[in-house]
């Protein structure tokens, strides 16, 4: 681990266990506007973080730096877990649904992953509805170490 991360983890004040995962982990850079309103960390890791960890880094950097409006990550994984994929789209369901409550229904569909990560809904109305977030989805996903990773929307069939 490189010194700028340590510093950052020591900051954190994160759980052992949290903090193991940042083990091989660089802080690449931190960009952030003029205005200060902005900070992202770009951070270079070996492993996807299991969804636990994730939440417990996020939560703890925001609560670090909660001056800044916005503070985002962008992890570089060298080795993806693609088995963790389907339980990011849910973490990236939650965090929209903030902007928009409609999104908790979401949560308990059908969700698979194959060539593309498919979501699947019931209706016309959440097909439309769920499009309007699916880039945000798709950045969120690339923002956590998923790069490449396209969203379909398939309406289930009667």
């Amino acid at each position: 681990m490189d010194n700028k991360m340590n510093t950052l983890l020591e900051k954190l004040n994160l759980t052992m266990e949290c903090k193991d995962c940042f083990n091989d982990a660089k802080l690449e850079k931190i960009i952030g506007n003029k205005e200060k309103t902005n900070y992202t960390f770009y951070i270079e890791i070996s492993n996807t973080l299991s969804i636990e960890n994730y939440k417990e880094f996020i939560s703890k950097l925001r609560e670090s730096f909660n001056t800044i409006e916005n503070v985002n990550v962008v992890f570089n994984v060298s080795n993806q877990k693609n088995d963790l994929l389907v339980e990011y789209s849910k973490v990236a369901l939650e965090e929209f649904s903030k902007k928009s409550a409609m999104l908790k229904l979401f949560l308990n569909n059908r969700i698979e992953l194959e060539d593309n990560l498919k979501i699947y809904v019931d209706n016309v109305a959440e097909l439309k509805k769920l499009e309007e977030y699916k880039l945000n989805i798709e950045e969120f996903l690339n923002r956590v170490g998923y790069s490449d990773i396209k969203i379909e929307l398939l309406k289930r069939e009667n």
